[in-house]
């Protein structure tokens, strides 16, 4: 029948080799889980910190890894609220607001908006995570920004002279 329980399902799941048992160390405690076998040299290659930071990507505020609040907290240490049901004036980041991911943590929150009749995509509100952003995360943020106007078909950014990398900081932040 379709009544399956995770007491059901998990030991199928490990008996055919589709997962295996985890656990994750976070500061303050132990989270156990399954991870694809698959996905073992990904887990060994974020773990050892080997992930590019130097390119993001935009998220979705519907994007799964956003979907338990509780679980991107304990992951990332972000907290991502939506705040297009909020009046203008209790909005902290902006009305359609969508963090950027780089490499294993989030770097930005941005609030864009398409002008689908202008062709263009605006870049209305710009928040870093980090008090004083490298200018790697710059450049991600750049990245993302002008990947995220080709994959919704606007070639023009307004807005972006908030993005500042230039080569004179690239070559100046190494770290």
């Amino acid at each position: 029948s379709g009544d399956w329980s995770s007491d059901v399902a998990l030991p199928i799941l490990i008996a055919q080799g589709d997962i295996q048992a985890c656990h994750l160390e976070t500061p303050g405690r132990t989270v156990k889980g399954w991870i694809r076998p698959s996905d073992l040299d990904l887990a060994e290659r974020l773990a050892a910190g080997q992930v590019r930071r130097d390119r993001a990507r935009l998220l979705s505020p519907f994007d799964p890894v956003l979907w338990d609040r509780a679980r991107a907290s304990l992951l990332f240490g972000f907290d991502h609220v939506l705040e297009i049901y909020k009046r203008a004036e209790e909005r902290r980041y902006g009305y359609y607001v969508v963090p950027a991911l780089a490499g294993d943590r989030f770097i930005r929150r941005v609030d864009v908006k398409a002008h689908r009749g202008d062709d263009r995509l605006q870049v209305r509100h710009l928040h870093f995570e980090v008090p004083t952003p490298k200018a790697r995360e710059r450049a991600a943020m750049h990245h993302a920004i002008r990947r995220h106007a080709q994959s919704v078909a606007l070639p023009a950014v307004d807005g972006h002279e908030m993005l500042p990398p230039t080569e004179t900081e690239e070559e100046t932040d190494h770290a």
